[in-house]
């Protein structure tokens, strides 16, 4: 037991949650739409805005590797699947909502990440591969 984080209202539980090693920072995600960052002191968390309709049933998080001109850097995203069949894409830096993927004619049940490729798999017995 490490700390009590309490996420959306008290009926509902938490469904779905991701950690991040270099940014001690945490994930929440609870049966109410609502997805909690909480960063690594705990004591206040951020709401990030409601894209799913219904529960939060998965999540993600990536580091991408980004070229520009001489330098490069990395980029975190927050990937989350709902029974809404949709599979959103979050930028971390910002908590903002940057990519909307609705390829599933059911609930997404589950994503999984790779080094290169995010997995998302449904009710609808669909698994899609994202760069």
């Amino acid at each position: 037991f490490v700390h009590d984080i309490k996420t959306g209202s008290a009926e509902h539980c938490i469904w779905s949650m991701v950690a991040h090693d270099s940014s001690f920072s945490v994930w929440v995600a609870s049966g109410d739409e609502i997805i909690k960052y909480h960063s690594a002191s705990f004591r206040k968390a951020e709401t990030l805005t409601k894209v799913h309709t219904g529960r939060v049933t998965s999540m993600v998080l990536t580091d991408r590797e980004n070229h520009r001109s001489n330098f490069s850097f990395v980029t975190t995203q927050l990937w989350t699947a709902g029974v809404d069949g949709k599979v959103c894409v979050w930028e971390t830096e910002v908590g903002k909502c940057i990519a909307q993927l609705t390829p599933h004619t059911d609930a997404v049940l589950n994503l999984a990440s790779s080094r290169t490729h995010v997995f998302s798999c449904s009710a609808d017995k669909s698994i899609y591969m994202w760069d």
